[in-house]
């Protein structure tokens, strides 16, 4: 699917779920042909305009998550055989499979981790295992698969991966923001919607404490509101939408945050709710005027 295509699609169901929490109708009247905006919506009475950009949870996430899967997913059938009935966890390197190199990485894991694997003690933890090819260490843990059995590769973060995730955060409110306030008028409000499908790095407290660093770091005044839509699965109906500049709260409201994991639970999960499963008004503990003038 073209990348216009699923971001369309992800705009999409952000307004649904949006008109959902807040008993509103959110609908896109416009997809502007200009690079600078993405879709024009209609809030209620209000007029948006709404930029979406992919979020990175650490540099260079797409090149280096498309070299992981390359060498992974083949490794995992390839290796299942070798964990017998026990449920194994690889990690590797994260900078450990340049594409020049990927074939006799492969061959290398496959080799040492067949040897390997069954010699694991099976108490669900940790253990090093030296690989030259990926130039270090790679962590393997085993354990009796109660739920499901095979192997399953992860990453190993690089120290910084969190100040990583911060930079990308600067970068996409910097740029951002400017584009949007050159594209907005007075009868607009502005909507930066920040898109990730990671499942295994981050989640809404991380991406929240990251940008109320990275919002001291820049200007956001051109944003009247930041969301993550977060969609692990990619499947545009388990995603959950968290509010990282609304309604002029910034630092980000974990109070908010809370509310909408709340209400989006009972909305999508059907979780036992204590109230009604929705975002109102009463629950914003925030009171005044929106749009909020510009910080």
């Amino acid at each position: 699917m073209a990348d216009k295509a699923r971001e369309r699609e992800v705009i999409e169901a952000f307004r649904v779920r949006m008109s959902a929490l807040l008993r509103e109708t959110w609908q896109v009247i416009e997809w502007p042909d200009e690079n600078d905006i993405d879709a024009v919506l209609l809030c209620e009475q209000r007029r948006a305009v709404l930029d979406h950009t992919l979020l990175n949870s650490y540099a260079e996430q797409r090149r280096l998550d498309s070299q992981f899967v390359a060498v992974a997913n083949p490794l995992e059938r390839e290796l299942k055989a070798a964990c017998g009935d026990h449920f194994v966890r690889v990690l590797l390197p994260m900078h450990a499979m340049p594409k020049r190199e990927q074939s006799a990485i492969s061959e290398a894991l496959r080799v040492v981790l067949t040897a390997e694997i069954p010699r694991i003690p099976p108490d669900g933890e940790f253990h090093p295992i030296a690989i030259a090819a990926v130039g270090g260490r790679v962590q393997v843990s085993r354990e009796k698969g109660t739920a499901g059995t095979g192997c399953f590769f992860g990453r190993l973060l690089n120290e910084n991966h969190l100040q990583e995730l911060e930079d990308d955060l600067v970068r996409a409110i910097d740029s951002k923001s400017r584009q949007l306030a050159a594209s907005r008028n007075s009868k607009q409000e502005s909507i930066l919607l920040l898109e990730t499908t990671d499942i295994a790095t981050i989640n809404e407290v991380i991406v929240a404490q990251a940008f109320e660093r990275a919002a001291k770091r820049t200007s956001h005044a051109g944003l009247d509101a930041v969301f993550l839509f977060d969609d692990p699965l990619r499947d545009h109906s388990t995603h959950m939408v968290w509010p990282l500049k609304y309604r002029g709260r910034l630092p980000p409201d974990y109070a908010w945050m809370d509310e909408f994991r709340r209400a989006q639970g009972a909305l999508v999960y059907a979780w036992v709710d204590r109230g009604p499963g929705y975002v109102v008004e009463a629950n914003l503990g925030n009171s005044g005027d929106w749009p909020p003038p510009s910080p």
